[in-house]
């Protein structure tokens, strides 16, 4: 996975919003994400600590492997599987939470556009939030809303980023 720079705009993602987000709630587990019960669902907040989880997990691959490929240039051994993870892991703990620009805000924008497509749906159910948890009931507190894809939603083929009907 290669990260360029575009002409306009900002950077480019290993992989789309979109795409993670139908995976994540089918219950897939997208590049190497949390597997969740497809009919249960889960809440926004969950599904972008994981989508914004695993750019991070692809950055550090990618930094990996430039790394990597510039010992084998250097004449330098390539590193092993074992070197590889570890430098993997390195980086993942070395990369600073904003460095991949997905926004919170941007996210739930997203979210809300698939929510007026009638692409994923309530599911009915609401968690406890955890300030509700722990300090007892807190009127301010809202739920946790769970959210599921509709069927018109597990028919769509979302790929490189764009929504395609199938």
């Amino acid at each position: 996975m290669v990260m360029l720079r575009p002409n306009q705009g900002g950077y480019l993602r290993p992989f789309g919003c979109g795409m993670f987000i139908r995976d994540f709630l089918l219950g897939l587990g997208p590049f190497e994400s949390l597997k969740i019960e497809p009919a249960k669902g889960a809440c926004q907040e969950d599904i972008f600590y994981h989508y914004k989880l695993a750019l991070h997990r692809a950055y550090a691959e990618d930094a990996t492997a430039r790394e990597s490929e510039a010992r084998v240039r250097a004449g330098l051994a390539a590193y092993t599987p074992e070197e590889y993870a570890e430098r993997a892991d390195w980086h993942l703990r070395h990369i600073p939470y904003k460095l991949v620009k997905s926004r919170y805000h941007s996210f739930r924008r997203y979210f809300h556009y698939l929510k007026q497509l009638r692409w994923v749906e309530l599911t009915g159910v609401d968690e406890v939030s955890v300030m509700q948890d722990v300090t007892g009931h807190h009127p301010d507190a809202h739920p946790r809303k769970l959210y599921r894809l509709t069927k018109e939603g597990i028919r769509l083929q979302m790929r490189t980023g764009q929504i395609h009907s199938a």
